[in-house]
C-alpha cells in the first residue's frame, strides 16, 4: 500500500504543479495587453538591464561574505574564494533541482563534501535562510508603513505589512529557544509507561524520530546563540539587508530597462515579499508564482500588467550571473580550491 502511494505520489505533485502554473498564467493573460507586452519586451534598454546583470554579479559576492561569517560563528572557518567558487557552482546545479531551494541543497552538498559537519554545515545555512527572510520581511513592512500616504490602494500596502510583520514575529520566535522548550513540554504530557508497565516508546520508529529531533535541536541551537551575540547578530543582519536591498536595485533597474520610473518604497514593499512567496512548493522554481505576484501586487500600484509581466520575464535572464560563471567554475575542477581549503586546516592545526 505504502509503495503504491509513493508511486503516484510524485506524479500527482508534478501534475498539480503544471496545474498552479497553468491557473496563473491563464489569470496573467486576462490582465495584460498582449500588444503592449510585445512592444516592451522589444524596446528593452540594454544599458540599464547591464547594470541590474552587473548588481546580480555583485550580490554574489556578498551572498559568500555573509556565509563565510555564519560558517566561522559555527566553527567552520573557512577561505572566502573556494566558498565563492561554491556560491557560483550551486547557483549552477541549482537548475537541477525543480525548486528554488535547490542552489541551498547544493550548497549544503559541498561545504558538507569538505567539511564532514553535517550540524554546522546545516546549521549555517539554515541560519543564513532565516537571515535573508528577516531582512526581506522588515525591508517590507517599513517600505509598505512608508508608501500608505503616496498609494490610493491602501489595502494592499495594509496587506504587506500583515504578512511581513507575521513574517518577522515567527522568525524570532523560531530563533528563540522557545519551540523546543514546548516540545520538551508536549513530551512529558505523552505517557512512557503502558497499563502493563510496558515502554510505549520504545519502539525502532520513534528512536529514529528522536535522533531527528535531537539533531534538529543541534542545528536550531545556533540559532539563539547567533542571536545572544547581538554585535555578531547585527553586523549579518545588515549585510543581509544591504544583500536584500541590492535584489530591490535590480528589479529598480529592470523597470528603467522598460522605461517605466516605480517609486523605491512600491519596490521595497513589494519584491521582498515576491521572493518569499516563489519559495513555496507550489510549482517549478517559482515560475508562475512569480510572474502573478509581479501582475498582482504592481498593477495595483499603478504599473501595468504587461509592464509587471515583462519586468519578471526579464529578471530570468539575471539567473546568467550566477549560472555562466557556475558553469565554468564547475567545468574546471576545484584542485585549486582543495588546496587552500587543506592549507588553512594545516594552519589550523599548527596553530
Amino acid at each position: 500500500m505504502n509503495g503504491t502511494t509513493r508511486k503516484f505520489q510524485k506524479p500527482a505533485i508534478i501534475c498539480f504543479k503544471f496545474i498552479v502554473i497553468v491557473l496563473i498564467f491563464r489569470w496573467i493573460l486576462q490582465k495584460i495587453d498582449l500588444t503592449e507586452f510585445r512592444e516592451c519586451l522589444q524596446q528593452v534598454s540594454w544599458f540599464y538591464f547591464g547594470f541590474a546583470f552587473a548588481v546580480a554579479i555583485i550580490n554574489r559576492f556578498i551572498t559568500t561574505a555573509k556565509w563565510q561569517l555564519l560558517l566561522r560563528h559555527h566553527g567552520v572557518p573557512s577561505p572566502y574564494f573556494p566558498l565563492l567558487r561554491i556560491t557560483f557552482v550551486s547557483q549552477f546545479l541549482g537548475i537541477l533541482l525543480p525548486s528554488a531551494l535547490g542552489v541551498d541543497a547544493f550548497r549544503l552538498m559541498q561545504i558538507q563534501k569538505r567539511e564532514k559537519n553535517l550540524t554546522a554545515s546545516v546549521g549555517s545555512v539554515f541560519t543564513d535562510r532565516m537571515l535573508a527572510a528577516l531582512a526581506m520581511a522588515v525591508l517590507s513592512f517599513f517600505a509598505a508603513l512608508m508608501s500608505l500616504s503616496i498609494i490610493q490602494e491602501k489595502q494592499i500596502m495594509i496587506t504587506a505589512m500583515i504578512f511581513s510583520g507575521s513574517l518577522i514575529v515567527f522568525i524570532f520566535f523560531i530563533m528563540t529557544p522557545l519551540p523546543f522548550k514546548l516540545l520538551n513540554s508536549l513530551k512529558a504530557l505523552v505517557p512512557s509507561k503502558s497499563v502493563n508497565g510496558g515502554n510505549l516508546l520504545k519502539t525502532p520508529l520513534l528512536d529514529v524520530l528522536k535522533k531527528i529531533v535531537r539533531k534538529t535541536e543541534e542545528i536550531h541551537s545556533f540559532l539563539p546563540d547567533l542571536l545572544s551575540k547581538w554585535k555578531l547578530f547585527g553586523f549579518i543582519f545588515l549585510i543581509n539587508c544591504l544583500f536584500q536591498f541590492l535584489r530591490i536595485v535590480e528589479v529598480h533597474f529592470l523597470f528603467r530597462a522598460l522605461a517605466v520610473p516605480v517609486p523605491w518604497m512600491l519596490e521595497i514593499a513589494f519584491v521582498p515579499l515576491i521572493i518569499l512567496l516563489t519559495f513555496l512548493p507550489i510549482s517549478f522554481f517559482g515560475l508562475g508564482i512569480k510572474e502573478g505576484a509581479f501582475v498582482y501586487f504592481f498593477s495595483r500600484a499603478g504599473v501595468s500588467a504587461s509592464i509587471a509581466l515583462s519586468t519578471s520575464l526579464l529578471s530570468y535572464l539575471l539567473l546568467l550571473a550566477g549560472i555562466v560563471p557556475g558553469a565554468c567554475f564547475f567545468l574546471m575542477g576545484d584542485s585549486h580550491t582543495k588546496k587552500q581549503w587543506t592549507h588553512l586546516k594545516r594552519e589550523e592545526k599548527n596553530e
